[in-house]
């Protein structure tokens, strides 16, 4: 047949579908080789040489269609695989011909593909699962239908949502492996108690529960934190002053799933106050023996773009279906990143599904040509070309013109301003394009503060010994490995506690947030070289058998994060003790701890100049130890005593509180319930400092109060009366509007719609 390719299986493809396809390619080479400035023959050979290959591998993709009797072959089949090759602009050319595809019913016809004259494609396809495969791309599984499909803009069908009894893992309807994480692995931060079900980062694993209802619900997963509020008070942490400028992650959560898997589709779960998700990453974990993990690979699946930009509330559940990079290796954990800065509320996670469509086992699926390698083989072919030809001519003038090293111009000084200015990252970048910025790189002056946690997907113990063994850190004084390594990393752990030992005598900041691996040597370490160690940060790194006691050698401290951390009463009254000028302290959810009256006695006795103290989920803390802090801490700026419900509102301890510590700017009483008028009227009254107020769940304070409240407070910024029985959704949007300059919450609720 004229115009046709032949094929031995018999199939045919048009060749003015191949040329319309390709077409809109090859104009693209022509640009960049000319603004490369390559000259017309050798970008006429490149060119046809690319158009030709193109359409063998756009040939070889339409030939890789196998379909059983009955099956479909539509437009979007084309249009996916295209952009699941990253040929988005093929897959346009393909949406603006207005294709449509036929598929044959009978059985045994060959594969054939024609351009009408009508400017639709026809596709009669011979029988076997249709299939599309290549490099990059899972084999992606395409739906029967049977009749001739013009292509339109495509409807979303609202999918069935698998029933709470569904296992783990399954294969849908839709011929694709369905999957559910089995465990929450690890995690930063969640709004529950470690022993309890509810807001705790666990209910991340395992079926939806939740959706499609919006609500607060105790069954989802709730980070700690959310809004730039956290920014804004005492206890916030200053960052390293090389950080890196793009890094958002406020809270991570790593999910373990059953069966690794190429993942095709993420889809989260969000059902209260969405949009927090603002990274995926994927890795694959090889556990040895004893539950101990090597470095591992991190794959980043998806980003979000705007990220920190402020996003219109949106007060229903939704299912988040990112258009995620598909990649090439399995991965077996998926690790969230979460910011919630531009929400109004704490959001809340149902379920994550992941979704990997079922590999062909039979063998017979042809694989087409990587399009991506094609692309990639043909820009370093330009470049080359490119690079060679100004080479040639930097040779014609190089006795003429010997070429000028202006860096070595600039003084040391001004070449260390300069680099100052860069990230980690970047100077290990800058540090291999010559040996002159290397050298200049390589000045322990740039390398005080180190903060691995913006780049914690790359960091490996094999980093950390590179790091030891240059002389760098020599003068080490600031070091954060938050977030990195994964599991119990024993080769991570005792490259840490080397580069301690070895460069932590000047050491004033140390921040291990998030860390999985053991720390008993790092401490260790630590107490035994960081003598001036001011700040430590081990919030949620509990991987410590009995190591907590050492730090009581440490007697500079002035900030000690120990949230979620296992220390017991004995072993922190003793760092306590050892440390009297301790300002910021976080014990927030510490379950080992018992007696926290022990502990408030310890601070009033030996802490007096404590600014912020968290003491979130004490609920062993009564009114007597709260009575300890107000009367001996007087320079207190910050307390939160969430959720200590076993303090007797009924002492008025208060409004002793409040009495005594005039510099309070913010009060955090969540869940209290029993918190009374009397209370907020005396916070009116004795609170001028008051910046920050928390009374969520307060079920007797009245709206008189908190008019009172808002009159008196003038420098208040932020006041939360979420499930306070006797206020109004009403009441808040009136005090809105009056109060401008104060930011009121009240959680949506259904009784709001």
């Amino acid at each position: 047949m004229a115009g046709q390719h032949e094929r031995e299986n018999g199939g045919t493809v048009s060749s003015e579908l191949l040329q319309m396809l390709s077409e809109c390619i090859t104009a693209e080479w022509l640009d960049i080789g000319r603004s490369l400035k390559i000259s017309d023959p050798e970008l006429h050979n490149i060119k046809s040489d690319y158009s030709d290959r193109r359409k063998e591998a756009i040939y070889q993709m339409l030939l890789s269609w196998k379909c059983k009797e009955g099956s479909e072959a539509t437009h979007e089949v084309l249009a996916k695989a295209l952009k699941a090759a990253k040929r988005v602009d093929l897959a346009e050319e393909v949406t603006k011909s207005k294709l449509g595809i036929t598929n044959s019913s009978s059985q045994n016809v060959d594969s054939q593909v024609s351009l009408g004259s009508n400017g639709k494609v026809t596709v009669n396809i011979s029988s076997a699962d249709l299939y599309i495969k290549s490099d990059q791309v899972r084999p992606v599984l395409v739906q029967p239908v049977q009749q001739v499909v013009t292509y339109q803009q495509p409807t979303t069908k609202k999918e069935s949502l698998p029933a709470k009894s569904k296992p783990t893992t399954w294969k849908g309807s839709d011929g694709c492996i369905h999957q559910y994480p089995v465990e929450v692995t690890s995690f930063s931060s969640h709004y529950g108690q470690e022993e309890c079900t509810a807001y705790i980062a666990s209910n991340l694993a395992g079926p939806s529960t939740i959706y499609p209802e919006y609500s607060d619900s105790s069954r989802s997963c709730v980070f700690r934190t959310y809004g730039p509020w956290w920014d804004m008070v005492p206890s916030a942490i200053s960052p390293f002053s090389n950080s890196s400028c793009n890094f958002y992650g406020m809270d991570f959560v790593d999910l373990k799933l059953e069966t690794p898997v190429i993942p095709w589709k993420i889809r989260i779960f969000e059902t209260y106050y969405p949009q927090g998700v603002i990274q995926i990453y994927g890795a694959m974990v090889s556990y040895q023996k004893g539950g101990i993990c090597p470095d591992v690979r991190w794959h980043k699946l998806w980003e979000d773009e705007v990220r920190e930009s402020i996003k219109e509330t949106i007060h229903e559940a939704i299912v988040f279906d990112p258009e995620i990079t598909i990649i090439s290796e399995s991965v077996n954990v998926i690790r969230l990143i979460i910011s919630s800065k531009s929400l109004e509320y704490y959001t809340e996670l149902d379920a994550v599904e992941i979704i990997e469509v079922e590999p062909d086992c039979s063998g017979t699926v042809l694989a087409c040509f990587c399009i991506v390698d094609l692309d990639i083989e043909y820009k370093k072919r330009l470049q080359r070309l490119s690079l060679g030809r100004r080479d040639t001519n930097s040779n014609e003038h190089s006795s003429r013109n010997p070429p000028v090293n202006y860096f070595q111009k600039l003084s040391e000084k001004l070449i260390l301003l300069i680099l100052s200015k860069l990230g980690f990252q970047d100077l290990c970048r800058v540090a291999q394009t010559c040996t002159l910025l290397k050298k200049h790189c390589y000045n322990p002056s740039l390398f005080q503060e180190v903060d691995m946690q913006p780049y914690w997907r790359l960091v490996t113990s094999e980093a950390l010994d590179s790091l030891r063994i240059t002389s760098r850190v020599c003068h080490l004084q600031k070091l954060s490995v938050s977030w990195c390594s994964y599991g119990n990393n024993v080769k991570f752990a005792a490259a840490l506690a080397s580069l301690i030992k070895e460069h932590g005598t000047d050491l004033r900041v140390l921040r291990i947030q998030g860390c999985s691996f053991t720390l008993d040597e790092t401490l260790l370490q630590v107490a035994a070289n960081c003598q001036y160690l001011e700040e430590l940060n081990l919030s949620s790194s509990r991987n410590v058998n009995n190591s907590y006691l050492c730090l009581s050698h440490l007697h500079s401290l002035t900030r000690l994060d120990m949230y979620r951390a296992c220390p017991v009463e004995g072993s922190m009254t003793e760092i306590l003790k050892a440390n009297p000028n301790l300002q910021h302290l976080n014990l927030g959810n510490t379950r080992t701890i018992t007696e926290f009256d022990r502990i408030a006695l310890t601070i009033g006795n030996h802490c007096k100049n404590i600014v912020s103290l968290n003491l979130w989920r004490a609920y062993s803390l009564s009114s007597n130890g709260l009575n300890y802090i107000s009367q001996n801490c007087i320079r207190l700026e910050e307390l939160d005593i969430g959720w200590c419900d076993n303090i007797d509102v009924q002492s008025d301890c208060f409004v002793t509180l409040v009495k005594s510590c005039s510099r309070l700017k913010k009060l955090f009483l969540t869940a209290i319930r029993h918190t009374r008028d009397k209370d907020i009227y005396a916070f009116a009254e004795y609170g001028k400092c008051l910046q920050f107020l928390d009374i969520m769940g307060a079920f007797y304070v009245h709206p008189s109060s908190i008019s009172n409240l808002l009159k008196c407070s003038r420098r208040l910024l932020y006041l939360d009366v979420s499930y306070c029985n006797q206020i109004s959704r009403q009441d808040a949007r009136f005090w809105q509007t009056l109060y401008t300059n104060v930011n009121i919450k009240r959680g949506y609720m259904k009784k709001d719609r």
